[in-house]
């Protein structure tokens, strides 16, 4: 029984104890009443940094929630606990049928790093990959932070919200829609989406979906899920998952660039205090994003240094070209969004009407192209790539010259 494996801890006082992982979790945890476990780990309560639950047995039912019901993880017994996970797998297709690798998790976090200050807020994650583990190298993923809360369950002293944080999970009944999961299927599959009325930062992973290529229904799940968040992080790890959200293959020239955009401009208009934008461009993004800025550079200097000649090796120019014409979609995205954002700006500087729309105060661009060796080539190379890619931007600095900031690391 894992109530005798618990109560072993306590026997033979594990008081250093920080990480604890429950494989195979069974679901007797579900019904073991009493604060918590039964009673156990009252050795370990206070040294306990981690807690997870991995093969979990019945990710597809209520069980989470009353779990996080019947046992108190609250910052009052577990005043180290910063962590408690949840992984094991869902059914994709059919109940019968191939499973996905998912994970939940809640992650305390400290208003500094100073220990024994008490947490700001309650960081909630959910992702999913169909091979690897979600946790490193997920297929989708979300991760929103709740300011009020420090306990994952339980009483709570310090709490700023009149209510448990286990009180908004809804009693979700698992994977329904068994076509290709989208990370709001997840979501709703771990009752996690009902917390995201209280979120103020997120980043989420944008990928492309069979059924939804051009994005269309993953950001308008965003703002209806995340209304109240004031910082938004759209991370690309895939250069195809950029052109399909971006670059409409049925578009030409300048309706290529615009008509993508759009879209995605029109849900993000719809968010009524969103002042920080961030685009993390990261693994295939990233790589194929610096390749294409690198090679145009590499072209220009030699160019420079030996007039009409053209290098002798070029890479594919029609690739090249894809690439950049998504750094100039994204462009043209950030721009719209600034135009609207400083016209909205002035209308309220001139009247007292409130809009109550996105007032941008700052866009980042980060281009992350992987773990490398830091030399000074390397170093000259990556600020060239910044510098070349900070050029690429001429519409958002047109439109507001403050608003973005570029980053290659």
């Amino acid at each position: 029984m894992i109530s005798s494996l618990l109560q072993s801890i306590d026997r033979l006082s594990f008081i250093h104890l920080r990480h604890l992982i429950i494989d195979n979790a069974p679901q007797v945890l579900y019904f073991m009443n009493c604060e918590p476990f039964s009673g156990v780990l009252s050795s370990a309560a206070s040294s306990l940094e981690e807690i997870g639950f991995s093969s979990f047995e019945s990710m597809q039912s209520s069980d989470i929630k009353r779990l996080l019901n019947k046992h108190a993880f609250s910052c009052t017994r577990f005043p180290r606990l910063h962590r408690l996970g949840f992984r094991g797998l869902f059914n994709v297709s059919d109940p019968y049928g191939p499973k996905m690798n998912c994970a939940l998790e809640f992650t305390r976090v400290d208003s500094n790093s100073l220990r024994g200050v008490r947490p700001a807020s309650v960081s909630v994650g959910v992702s999913y990959s169909s091979y690897l583990d979600p946790s490193t190298k997920p297929d989708g993923f979300s991760k929103f932070d709740l300011p009020g809360w420090c306990c994952f369950s339980g009483l709570c002293t310090t709490s700023q919200e009149p209510k448990l944080l286990v009180d908004f999970l809804s009693l979700g009944t698992g994977v329904r829609d068994w076509s290709l999961p989208t990370i709001g299927i997840i979501m709703e599959a771990f009752q996690s989406n009902t917390l995201g009325q209280f979120a103020r930062s997120l980043d989420v992973k944008v990928s492309s979906d069979v059924n939804d290529p051009s994005g269309t229904k993953l950001f308008s799940y965003i703002s209806q899920t995340y209304p109240r968040i004031s910082s938004l992080n759209l991370c690309f790890g895939s250069i195809v998952d950029m052109r399909l959200a971006l670059l409409p293959s049925n578009q030409q020239g300048s309706d290529r660039l615009s008509s993508g955009t759009t879209i995605i401009s029109q849900q993000l208009l719809l968010f009524a205090g969103l002042s920080m934008l961030k685009f993390t461009l990261y693994d295939n993004a990233g790589f194929m994003i610096a390749f294409a800025l690198s090679a145009s550079w590499n072209e220009s200097q030699h160019l420079a240094m030996n007039g009409d000649q053209r290098p002798r090796f070029r890479p594919n120019a029609e690739q090249i070209q894809d690439q950049l014409d998504i750094v100039s979609a994204l462009d043209v995205l950030i721009a719209e969004l600034a135009l609207v954002s400083t016209n909205r700006q002035r209308k309220m500087t001139a009247s007292s009407e409130i809009y109550p729309a996105i007032l941008l105060q700052k866009v980042v661009v980060e281009l992350d192209v992987g773990p490398t060796s830091v030399t000074d080539d390397w170093l000259l190379k990556s600020t060239a790539i910044e510098q070349e890619l900070e050029m690429m931007f001429s519409r958002t600095r047109a439109a507001n010259p403050m608003l973005l900031t570029v980053q290659a690391l």
